[in-house]
């Protein structure tokens, strides 16, 4: 937007990270603040569940506040709400399976889940192509 931004790196749970400062960052993270209930963040701090809900909770309140990534993971965000309810399956699928398959080398569920996915991704954006 033009506005002056700075990285500012830390680490927590020797986990490297880095925080957006200046007002663009305050404005944006402002606005994630005021969407988002204290249920929401008690329901995100769970382990990973198999439900997609809490991956849901969070994608959303970071797309309501104009966020295109997580200003504290750099995960992309996605706009879940104009997703079907199997694309938002498959999104959660897909990325449990990929967290299995970098983690615990263990892909036996990751061509099927990253096939459902690339399917329902084409017909969501429009592109039917196999």
């Amino acid at each position: 937007m033009g506005l002056p931004t700075a990285s500012v790196p830390f680490t927590h749970n020797r986990v490297q990270m880095e925080l957006l400062i200046g007002q663009e960052a305050r404005v944006a993270r402002r606005h994630v603040a005021a969407h988002t209930l204290p249920q929401t963040l008690s329901t995100l701090r769970t382990k990973l569940p198999r439900s997609s809900k809490n991956f849901e909770l969070l994608q959303a309140s970071l797309f309501s506040g104009g966020l295109k990534v997580c200003p504290t993971s750099g995960v992309p965000v996605f706009d879940v709400g104009s997703c079907s309810t199997k694309l938002k399956r498959a999104l959660w699928d897909g990325l449990v399976e990929l967290s299995k398959a970098v983690n615990e080398k263990e892909e036996s569920g990751f061509d099927v889940a990253m096939a459902e996915l690339s399917t329902l991704v084409r017909e969501h954006t429009g592109n039917s192509r196999p």
